[in-house]
């Protein structure tokens, strides 16, 4: 997928390639070209604070390549199920589809950045 579906939703169910549950949707955050750049849109004020909170989950060895993609493809945060799991992000293409089952990747979660 080049975006992130609309029916997706926080607190969904994650499955990975193999249909095993691996966690579930924390955070969501839909693509913006102009947050990539660095650029506000329409609200400057509101755009300036969901990027201080986006950059708030940001690992700090992040390459800032990275991050911009993120920003501009949209992302999920993985609440990745398991004691002492690190949660992850899910980019659009890492999608196969959406269900009323939750979400469901084309790839296993050690596929996933981690958070």
């Amino acid at each position: 997928m080049d975006e992130l579906p609309k029916n997706v939703e926080e607190g969904m169910a994650v499955f990975d390639r193999d249909n095993e549950r691996v966690g579930t949707v924390e955070k969501l955050r839909f693509g913006d070209e102009a947050a990539a750049r660095g650029q506000a849109r329409q609200n400057p004020g509101q755009q300036g604070l969901i990027n201080k909170l986006a950059e708030a989950i940001w690992p700090d060895d992040m390459p800032e390549g990275e991050r911009r993609i993120l920003l501009s493809e949209g992302y999920l945060v993985l609440d990745a199920d398991g004691l002492m799991a690190k949660d992850r992000f899910i980019r659009p293409f890492q999608i196969s589809k959406v269900d009323d089952s939750g979400v469901h990747l084309t790839v296993c979660r050690d596929d996933l950045a981690k958070t």
